[in-house]
């Protein structure tokens, strides 16, 4: 009774409805509908509240409301494996956060990959929340006070690493059970060096190798999310890979990271299933990063792949701090390049696109200007704002066309000397 009141107290406040309820929402209203395939997830809007006046400005204060989906509601609680769902409120948060935060792949995500995964950790973590080693490790690596608390971790991750030490595993000649997979023909070690280990498996059954070990829903046995990511298509059309990037030590010792790579869908996850940053990991060694450089142009060239500096093997490119190979591989007859936020700290291998007129490249890191620049003939407008360059090569002057340097946010100290007064710079 305790179980079934809880439920319908967290169904109200969360606003659930059924799939015909948001049928007659989506012929008769403005809310947004957020769906996988056909399968309704959740709804939100945004209702404004006032305006106020913020730092000399007007501003419009909106509050979001949202409602979940049916189907989304009963898996989350279905993944609580207490009796009385003691958690099912935690996890709710951990959605609405999502939403309010405008997460919506990840909320997305949460409902459909990351609950049997989770199902197991609170499981976990109900078992072992007293105990004094999971309190003082709670402690000492997540700062968390309170850790016999569910509502003290901020999301999933955290809760893995909290109780990964108390999962009992065998990791114990994992090396030999890759090489068999390999000799199967069920995935392929891609990768070795003494620091790490690329395996990138070819079936759901040879991804569960890692299942218990990891928090990915790639890698649970017998409800992996496998197919539904190595699905997605190369440009060739075959399947993609999921790239696993061991560290030596775990592959030898059982103690170290796993990470997984899926540049179609751009994500980079630990073994938490956290996000991380995937340049940190690649650039830790020089042979995995000639690797991944190679791996990711050999994709890029393949007959019919989009040219476009926004698909996912350029961008994974940048992601890897492998920028500077972007200009080796894209179409050497463009004339428009825009490029931000990204890492590419070396820009000489530009001039190779001799037909350019526009370039701007934002935010990157860029610490010097080729001094060859003036092999860009062609070039009207260079803007390279918010990057670390310290001078101007006397040859930019050389570059006949160019009407417009952009250096802004620089800290470019400009020679007089060779100052060209039909050229505007903008420092």
């Amino acid at each position: 009774m305790v179980a079934e009141g809880r439920v319908i107290f967290l169904a109200e406040r969360y606003n659930v409805l059924e799939d015909v309820e948001f049928l007659l929402y989506e012929v008769n209203s403005d809310k947004k509908i957020v769906k996988f395939l056909n399968q309704i997830i959740f709804m939100y809007e945004d209702v404004f509240i006032k305006t106020v006046f913020y730092k000399g400005e007007l501003i419009n204060k909106y509050k979001r409301i949202i409602w979940l989906s049916e189907y989304s509601f009963i898996s989350i609680i279905e993944s609580d494996p207490t009796l009385n769902k003691i958690y099912s409120q935690w996890i709710l948060s951990l959605f609405t956060n999502h939403i309010n935060n405008n997460e919506f792949d990840e909320a997305v995500r949460l409902v459909l990959e990351d609950l049997g995964g989770l199902t197991e950790l609170l499981f976990k973590f109900d078992e072992v929340k007293n105990k004094v080693d999971f309190k003082r490790l709670c402690r000492l690596k997540l700062k968390i006070v309170q850790p016999s608390d569910i509502n003290k971790f901020k999301d999933i991750g955290d809760l893995f690493t909290a109780v990964d030490p108390f999962i009992e595993r065998d990791v114990s000649d994992f090396k030999k059970k890759i090489l068999n997979i390999e000799n199967a023909g069920d995935g392929l070690i891609m990768f070795e060096d003494k620091d790490f280990l690329v395996f990138t498996p070819f079936t759901a059954k040879s991804s569960a190798l890692l299942d218990g070990i990891v928090n990915w829903c790639t890698a649970k046995d017998g409800s992996s999310m496998f197919n539904s990511y190595t699905n997605r298509k190369k440009p060739d059309g075959k399947k993609s890979r999921l790239y696993i990037i061991f560290e030596k030590s775990f592959i030898e010792q059982g103690i170290g990271e796993i990470y997984q790579f899926h540049f179609e869908s751009g994500q980079y996850m630990d073994r938490s299933n956290s996000s991380v940053d995937p340049k940190e990991i690649v650039c830790a060694s020089k042979k995995l990063s000639q690797f991944f450089k190679n791996e990711l142009m050999k994709i890029y060239r393949i007959k019919g792949v989009s040219s476009s500096l926004t698909n996912p093997y350029l961008r994974g490119l940048f992601k890897l701090g492998l920028g500077e190979y972007v200009f080796d591989i894209v179409a050497d007859d463009i004339e428009v390049l825009i490029i931000e936020n990204s890492s590419i700290i070396n820009i000489s291998n530009i001039v190779r696109l001799k037909n350019l007129k526009h370039v701007y490249i934002g935010n990157c890191g860029i610490i010097e200007i080729p001094k060859n620049i003036d092999e860009l003939i062609y070039l009207e407008v260079l803007s390279l704002p918010d990057n670390k360059i310290k001078s101007i090569p006397k040859s930019l002057y050389g570059c006949i066309n160019l009407k417009i340097i952009n250096l802004t946010n620089n800290g470019v100290e400009l020679d007089p000397n060779h100052l060209n007064e039909d050229k505007l710079i903008i420092t």
